[in-house]
């Protein structure tokens, strides 16, 4: 584990910049990343917070590529278990949180950084990866940590990050994304606004579906086994009700008990198998029905 006493985060430039220029580089041409807003930079100076959505372990890095600064991002501590990546995260300028706990020598890092550095602090402010392409309830500490900096925030919106890497897959599928970034308040603005405000601000801005931006966008996604391991998410038969019936094969989804079985397709689309008719277009519909009953 990280012994705090001990602990500084820091990011050399030179580092960052083999950073950005391997892994970033090499993921925006992967994924065919275009980003848009980024003339903000040339308007806000740091120290300021970027907030993106949140979809997979790739978000950092997709992100800091269009980012000029070397950024800060608040991870989990339990992605520094082991000595190597405890190395390679602190390096490259990781600040540690436990998930749900509240946490001084986070604030105490974060609150280094923007005042002592006037550097920049990524928050991935939903917590955990989206399972459905959907924006979460922001956490409301968020909001009174901003409040505390009293620097400009910055949304960051990854369109179609959930469908190049959803969160119940260990496959990666290509086809084209965007990250838009845009401003949702300036220094003043989160020094004069409340928590409940700066909390509201934040989620308009963030709010945001995958399956409506793929409706102007549409994307049919390469990769195979598509709707491999989708029963950790869609675990429930929306034919039987069953619960753990689920079973996924390469791009079928399919319930042991009545048979229910749907295929979904390279745009994300559910369809009907023999005589079954698909109940939901889309994952978003499916995990929408399974919440309201669960």
């Amino acid at each position: 584990m990280i012994n705090k006493t001990r602990y500084v985060p820091h990011a050399p430039f030179w580092f960052i910049t083999v950073l950005r220029y391997t892994i970033g580089l090499g993921l925006k041409l992967r994924f065919r990343i275009r980003p848009v807003g980024t003339e903000i930079f040339k308007r806000i100076r740091p120290p300021y917070v970027i907030v993106p959505t949140h979809h997979g372990v790739l978000d950092p890095f997709m992100v800091g590529y269009f980012v000029p600064k070397a950024v800060y991002w608040v991870t989990s501590d339990g992605n520094m278990r082991s000595t190597i990546m405890r190395f390679l995260l602190g390096f490259a300028g990781s600040i540690p949180k436990s998930k749900s706990i509240p946490d001084l020598e986070t604030i105490g890092w974060i609150v280094n950084v923007i005042r002592k550095r006037k550097g920049v602090v990524g928050i991935f402010a939903e917590g955990t990866a989206s399972w459905d392409g959907h924006t979460q309830a922001i956490i409301p500490s968020t909001a009174k940590l901003l409040k505390l900096l009293k620097v400009p925030v910055i949304a960051v919106l990854l369109k179609g990050s959930f469908s190049s890497q959803p969160r119940w897959s260990w496959n990666h599928r290509l086809g084209s994304m965007e990250i838009e970034f845009k401003l949702v308040m300036d220094g003043a603005q989160a020094k004069a606004g409340t928590p409940d405000e700066i909390l509201s601000a934040l989620t308009a801005a963030m709010e945001y579906d995958e399956e409506e931006w793929r409706v102007n966008h549409p994307v049919k996604y390469r990769g195979s086994g598509r709707a491999a391991w989708l029963e950790l998410s869609l675990f429930m038969c929306p034919a039987c009700g069953k619960v753990g019936t689920m079973r996924s094969r390469i791009n079928r989804l399919s319930c042991t008990a009545c048979g229910h079985a749907v295929r979904l397709s390279r745009d994300y689309k559910f369809q009907g198998i023999g005589t079954s008719k698909p109940l939901f277009k889309t994952i978003r519909e499916w995990d929408l029905d399974r919440k309201s009953v669960v």
